[in-house]
């Protein structure tokens, strides 16, 4: 009972509020129409037809507000707050040439309005005059250093990756939660191959912002790479308590159970990820892992010829894991055959030649094919693993030894 008496006053404020808040937005539309109203009984002035552009400007009605703001210029040529408000709204409205005439015929008049430098620069920036937007960043640089956007904006319109990378750490020394920021350092850094110096600004930026979708998402692929499972899947858990993209949840969190070998689970998600999105490669992939630990070695075939037929140019590593069902099978042929296709769709694929070299090895009997490949191997990737490169030689020693003695 007292609890539905709760419930009751509850009720009754929030339709309280309700009503409150439509008689607030009713009183601003009639004061708004009131305001028009009053103006445009006004005699003709550039104050008249500044003031009706401003309240047009305000609800966003661009088409409006340029007729006035024209207006009133005619009245008052070169008025500079008019000038102003006029580039902003040709802005908004999409005409983006006409904004950075304007623009310029401000600073024209007035050299030392940074602020209108500064919006000319965004301006030549939209308009693909990159070379223009940065020399004016660099003129404002010099004025105030110590400003962060400046640097910020000098990185997102450099094209030198060098350049970005340095005006990127510049805007982070002056203002270290500057989240777009962060998100390019990440990118840049990812884009270079300087995985950990990326993932060194996800964790500060998951500092300050917890549950940034962005800055988790990052999180969840540095976790895979570093093979902390569990850490990936709480992060996950995070991720969709944000109601954050489902085939990415759902996919991860299958792959991480997968690594963790709870096969049950991974399965689960994985097909809940093929729900959300059946074109996914990847999702066919790991189903592909997840039936090949299980020795079901038809549906790992049946997953990830799939993951082939839908993922497209990268397919070396399905190819890789189909030529290694295969070799288990027995089928030493097919498994020539998807040992070479993955090597020839990905040349950096080690692992897939040196299988291509010992399929070949017991497949043919001249040593001649397997001798080959092992140079081959050795020649592309002796450095890349010890072991293996120590095997290979012997491999290759051992087939030379045989050829000779054949002949």
């Amino acid at each position: 009972m007292f609890q539905n008496i709760q419930l009751y006053h509850l009720g009754i404020k929030r339709l309280c509020s309700i009503v409150f808040l439509l008689f607030v937005f009713t009183v601003s539309g009639q004061n708004y129409q009131q305001r028009i109203r009053h103006w445009q009984q006004q005699p003709e002035s550039a104050d008249k037809y500044f003031e009706l552009g401003k309240l047009y400007d305000e609800t966003g009605n661009y088409r409006r507000a340029i007729i006035h703001y024209q207006k009133a210029l005619e009245y008052a040529p070169d008025t500079l707050p008019v000038m102003s408000k006029l580039t902003r709204v040709y802005e908004g409205y999409g005409q983006i040439a006409k904004a950075i005439a304007i623009s310029e015929k401000i600073l024209s008049k007035d050299s030392l309005n940074y602020l209108e430098k500064y919006h000319l620069a965004r301006l030549y920036a939209k308009s693909r005059r990159k070379p223009e937007a940065l020399k004016i960043l660099h003129n404002l640089i010099k004025i105030d250093p110590g400003n962060a956007q400046y640097h910020y904006k000098t990185g997102l319109y450099e094209t030198d990756m060098n350049r970005r990378l340095d005006a990127f750490l510049r805007a982070y020394r002056l203002d270290s939660m500057h989240r777009k920021n962060l998100y390019m350092l990440i990118a840049n850094y990812k884009a270079i191959k300087f995985i950990d110096s990326a993932e060194f600004y996800v964790n500060k930026g998951l500092a300050i912002y917890p549950l940034d979708t962005k800055f988790l998402r990052q999180k969840v692929i540095a976790d895979y790479r570093h093979k902390k499972y569990k850490d990936m899947l709480n992060h996950l858990k995070r991720l969709d308590s944000l109601h954050y993209e489902k085939l990415f949840v759902y996919k991860n969190t299958g792959l991480a159970h997968l690594m963790l070998g709870d096969l049950f689970q991974a399965e689960e998600y994985l097909h809940q990820a093929l729900q959300e999105d059946y074109k996914d490669a990847f999702t066919y992939y790991y189903l592909g892992l997840l039936y090949k630990k299980q020795m079901d070695y038809k549906k790992a075939r049946q997953y990830l010829l799939l993951a082939v037929k839908k993922k497209k140019p990268s397919l070396d590593k399905e190819f890789y894991e189909l030529g290694m069902i295969a070799k288990r099978q027995g089928s030493i042929k097919q498994a020539i055959s998807f040992f070479q296709q993955a090597f020839d769709n990905n040349p950096n694929n080690a692992d897939a030649l040196l299988q291509w070299a010992m399929m070949s090895e017991v497949y043919y009997k001249s040593p001649d094919m397997a001798t080959k490949y092992y140079q081959r191997y050795l020649d592309l990737f002796q450095n890349k693993d010890a072991e293996k490169t120590k095997f290979a030689q012997q491999q290759l020693s051992r087939l030379k030894q045989k050829a000779f003695l054949m002949k």
